[in-house]
């Protein structure tokens, strides 16, 4: 059966005596290396995507000097990696987009990556070099080339399993090596980082991974033969990155630029004015107020309140920029005047007072709405929204609004806070003095897990795409690619951040028998949804830490707990057993992998009734009655020469001989 089609698996069904037989028999599925780096990369974090198109700029006289200065150095033709530090709300991102903007027009921005606490793929060092290499790519055919050749030959570059330092060697700087004559008119050629700080959890464990990647990014400035001449960083001040800039082996290649060195008063204060003329002209108060309005006394206020965090300067704006600005102006002056005059400007009592003078009728309602989207993995529209969270989310948004993106309803545009500062306050800021900080969170995550299962509950099926015919792979299906993209964002949200909230919600009776239910009802349908999306590698992750995340728990605190376990390790085999003829066929999950799992596993005992619904094989002898030791067949079409277990058994490096 080697050279047999998928198709042909389910005409003759017939004992196979090795689960060994079907593994052989699938094809590999052919794809190309250039589609797989431009899936696997993060195209919001490249400076001109769609959601950087429309970010702000510096307004024009503004950021002279710091601008001047990083352009300075940047052309001084010196090999170095420029730090640009600032506190947070201080508008590094509006000087980085305004930075990489110059640069690009002037042909000398090879690559940039934007940071986000807000994007799950933007908030790790895992996707960095992908998206790097892939506009890299992008700028030049010889670079591209010699990318898509090392993804060919070692298609595991792609996976974040993979060495931070071979993915670096094999698809950024031997690209630029090979290219470096295409870069010999652009002196000053860049990289820029933005929020680097961004790119870590809170957690110890994960702000470790800072000093190891900034290594790497030495290395760029390092090779002489590389026509990178700057990497270009902008983030907070953290003690953590500054150890790590001088840690490095040539911490003479650091120039060091603090924002605070840049008096931004003025610029603050300029601002401040180009806005509130938009304001003045957008909604017709020439009728009733003289020019300047407002007075400079209060525009004089406001800009020292806001002690050039252009952050605050921002949401005073989005707070007046509604009905009746005027009214607004005099409670946000009155407020920064009277109350606050103690904190001197702080955007945390800002928030407060935003949130505070909500109609209390929706207030609780909508202050929990803003918790759970700031909470969120990644950003969803609107409809997306309702479907999650099961409401009118926008009715409750909108009195929200200084704080808050909110598009019109009916665009796919998502939901977004306009500062990850308001995450932070979130977590601290409770009308109830009696609910601990921790515990708050932990409610929030759970209400997100809830949301999750409840929304699989009740969109998860089996054959979610209504697919004709299981024979067929995707591609020969005319009509799978509309089929797919129907299925709702907030299916895919859940599917893929189940676990991700899981973790982080408190361990109770209410998230178990939920829990409970989605095992014991769905996982298959879930391994489906996985493959349809192009997501079963992922998924398989996804099983995999679950599996380990209720392994961990204590056997008193969850009475299902082996249950749980045993089917989360039974899903993962079955996903990785069957990966291939799943993730080009996904309704293989009934038709050829449920039938061949082993007979005492308890995916088969629960889900006893999808074999009853017929399948491709029927077994009448030689069916194992446990997993057996292969995990997964990968055809390297290589020898493999040599071959090293982790310490744990649980990863393989292999090397592969170069014929």
């Amino acid at each position: 059966m080697a050279d047999t089609d998928l198709r042909k698996l389910e005409l003759e069904p017939r004992p196979l005596n090795r689960l060994s037989d079907l593994r052989s028999s699938t094809m590999q599925p052919a794809s190309d290396a250039w589609q797989k780096l431009a899936h696997e990369c993060v195209h919001s974090a490249i400076y001109d995507s769609n959601e950087h198109l429309t970010y702000s700029h510096c307004l024009p006289g503004t950021r002279v000097e710091l601008l001047r200065s990083v352009k300075d150095l940047a052309g001084d033709g010196r090999r170095k990696i420029i730090w640009i530090s600032g506190e947070s709300g201080s508008g590094k991102s509006t000087v980085a987009h305004t930075l990489a903007d110059d640069l690009r027009g002037e042909g000398k921005l090879a690559a940039a990556f934007f940071f986000s606490r807000k994007h799950t793929k933007r908030s790790t060092f895992d996707f960095v070099l992908l998206t790097l290499a892939y506009q890299i790519g992008l700028q030049h055919h010889i670079a591209k080339e010699v990318i898509v050749k090392a993804i060919s030959d070692d298609p595991a570059l792609l996976s974040p399993e993979k060495s931070s330092n071979e993915v670096l060697e094999k698809l950024v700087i031997e690209p630029l090596r090979e290219s470096a004559l295409s870069w010999d008119d652009k002196p000053g050629v860049s990289i820029i980082l933005d929020a680097l700080d961004e790119g870590t959890a809170t957690n110890s464990k994960s702000a470790r991974k800072i000093s190891p990647f900034i290594s790497l990014l030495g290395r760029l400035i390092t090779d002489s033969s590389l026509p990178i001449r700057n990497v270009i960083i902008f983030s907070r001040p953290w003690p953590q990155i500054r150890s790590a800039m001088s840690s490095l082996r040539a911490p003479n290649i650091v120039e060091t630029v603090r924002m605070e060195d840049y008096g931004s008063y003025e610029d603050v204060t300029r601002f401040f004015r180009h806005a509130f003329d938009e304001i003045y002209d957008n909604h017709f108060l020439e009728s009733l107020f003289r020019k300047p309005w407002p007075p400079e006394a209060e525009l004089a206020m406001l800009a020292e309140r806001a002690q050039g965090r252009f952050i605050f300067a921002a949401t005073v704006i989005r707070l007046i920029d509604q009905e009746e600005p005027n009214k607004r102006l005099r409670l946000v002056c009155d407020m920064l005047r009277g109350t606050l005059a103690s904190v001197w400007g702080s955007i945390d009592q800002l928030y407060s007072s935003i949130i505070d003078g909500v109609d209390p009728t929706i207030r609780a309602k909508g202050l929990r709405y803003l918790k759970l989207i700031a909470n969120l993995a990644e950003p969803l529209a609107l409809s997306e929204l309702n479907t999650l969270l099961v409401g009118d989310v926008h009715a409750f948004l909108v009195p929200f609004s200084a704080l808050i993106s909110i598009p019109s309803p009916g665009t796919n545009e998502a939901v977004e806070t306009f500062h990850p500062s308001l995450r932070d306050f979130l977590q601290v800021y409770q009308q109830d003095l009696q609910v601990h900080q921790q515990d708050e969170q932990e409610h929030v995550h759970f209400s997100l897990a809830f949301s999750c299962f409840q929304t699989m509950g009740k969109l998860l099926k089996r054959n979610i795409c209504g697919l004709s015919d299981p024979s067929l792979l995707h591609d020969e299906d005319l009509k799978f690619a509309e089929k797919r993209d129907a299925i709702p964002r907030a299916l895919r949200y859940a599917c893929l951040y189940w676990l991700h909230h899981l973790k982080l919600a408190p361990r109770i009776d209410a998230v178990h028998g939920h829990l409970s239910d989605f095992l014991q009802q769905r996982l298959l349908f879930v391994i489906e949804a996985y493959a349809v999306l192009g997501e079963l590698g992922l998924g398989v992750g996804i099983l995999r830490e679950a599996r380990n995340t209720i392994s961990a728990w204590a056997d008193n605190t969850f009475a299902q707990k082996d249950v749980a376990v045993s089917l989360l390790h039974d899903s993962w085999r079955l996903a990785l057993d069957f990966f291939d003829p799943i993730s080009v066929s996904a309704l293989h999950v009934y038709e050829s992998a449920l039938p061949c799992t082993p007979a005492k596993s308890t995916i088969r005992r629960i889900y006893k009734q999808h074999l009853e619904q017929g399948a491709a094989f029927e077994f009448e002898e030689g069916l194992d009655e446990k997993w057996d030791c292969v995990l997964r067949v990968i055809d390297l079409k290589k020898k493999v020469d040599k071959a090293v277990l982790s310490p744990d058994a649980s990863q393989v490096a292999v090397w592969v001989g170069i014929r």
